[in-house]
């Protein structure tokens, strides 16, 4: 499989699995420990989607998850440690070992619930910017560190009213001349949210951030305010919507722009699919701000007891708002089909073959990749135990 495939099946494990824990101190906690194992073989037709020298190479995967937890009624705890290492027949400045952390704390009150997380990482840059700036060409490593602290306060029956503050630092180790720059990105967010009934909510959205480069590059900042809307239309069938303006600039230079969501899901005992489609301003390993529209559209279907089938497709245009880069879009289109076999109760063999194709504006030519591979999954029984 590819690695952006190798990374959203993890990822889809922390979200999935990430169990609670409670602080050590409260009584009737309930702890817990999950696992998983995943090894995969994989073959690019072009890995780093160069224009002029396609890079035909075979790597292997090894993923290593666990996630820890415990739980009282008031509070919980997860701590997920993440480990991906890759090895590939190209040479050594392809191989790479990712590492990672992922802390989670939540607290209820009678009115309020507060919530903090953090986050490190160690990881390639042919990990963490390939779909997100499109410097594959470049094999670096990236060090982050973020923070994120959030109080949700019921201000009556039907409102909440939610406060966010956020502090991400991205270091890229030996990175001179490689059109990766260190950065450390600010932001926080205010937001209103009224019940309608028991399915549907509306409400509103502020935020705004300041991206600080390193060295002698101008500071960046952003704000955005949205209306938001969300439905649940049943229990399998659930709605998200939000619209609204934005504004980026940087030594005086403003970009007015919108930003929206449309994010529709649907679940079930055989078939779940979610189609989401954004735009909006994020920052880049290029030290600016860049503009992000997104479709993706995910389908799996359990085709037999032991069989499960799944189809992914992604459409990126990322457009630079700043420095000598301003206006430089990038296209970046990404389908896959996998397919899983459930071997024994934890064991479980795939495959998977994919295709991914980049456009930059200009004179750049269009690159792109055949990818397949299969894979091992392990997932041993989880572990509990209440005191």
């Amino acid at each position: 499989m590819s690695v952006s495939a190798q990374r959203a099946r993890i990822a889809g494990v922390l979200s999935a699995s990430a169990v609670s824990l409670t602080m050590p101190v409260a009584h009737g906690a309930q702890w817990s420990a999950e696992g998983r194992m995943s090894a995969d073989l994989e073959h690019h037709s072009n890995l780093q989607l160069e224009a002029t020298d396609p890079l035909d190479v075979t790597g292997a995967l090894i993923g290593l998850i666990g996630t820890l937890g415990v739980r009282s009624e008031s509070q919980e705890l997860t701590a997920a440690p993440r480990m991906l290492l890759r090895r590939y027949d190209g040479g050594e400045n392809l191989d790479a070992n990712d590492y990672s952390l992922v802390m989670n704390y939540n607290v209820g009150r009678d009115t309020s619930r507060w919530h903090l997380d953090g986050s490190l990482a160690n990881e390639s840059t042919l990990t963490t910017e390939l779909e997100d700036t499109g410097l594959v060409d470049v094999q670096k490593r990236r060090e982050a560190i973020a923070f994120n602290g959030s109080v949700d306060w019921a201000a009556t029956e039907r409102d909440v009213v939610t406060m966010q503050v956020g502090d991400q630092a991205n270091h890229y180790i030996d990175a001179a001349s490689s059109g990766l720059i260190d950065y450390v990105y600010l932001g926080g967010l205010l937001a209103f949210n009224h019940s309608i009934d028991q399915r549907s909510s509306f409400g509103a959205r502020f935020s705004g951030g300041s991206m600080k480069p390193a060295e002698l590059f101008p500071a960046s900042h952003d704000v955005a305010a949205r209306l938001t809307f969300m439905r649940q239309f049943s229990p399998t069938y659930r709605l998200n919507l939000e619209a609204g303006v934005s504004r980026a600039d940087s030594q005086g230079l403003a970009d007015d722009g919108t930003v929206y969501l449309l994010d529709l899901e649907r679940t079930g005992l055989l078939t779940d699919w979610h189609f989401a489609a954004s735009r909006e301003v994020v920052p880049s390993g290029a030290g600016s701000l860049t503009r992000r529209e997104e479709g993706v559209f995910t389908l799996s279907r359990r085709l037999a007891p032991l069989w499960r089938m799944a189809v992914s497709l992604r459409h990126l245009l990322s457009e630079e708002l700043q420095g000598s880069t301003r206006g430089t879009q990038r296209n970046y289109d990404r389908a896959e089909l996998s397919c899983e076999w459930r071997l024994a109760q934890y064991w479980a063999l795939s495959g998977a073959v994919s295709y991914a194709t980049q456009n930059y504006s200009g004179p750049s030519p269009a690159t792109d990749d055949l990818t397949y591979g299969i894979g091992l999954t392990w997932t041993p029984p989880a572990q509990a135990m209440s005191r």
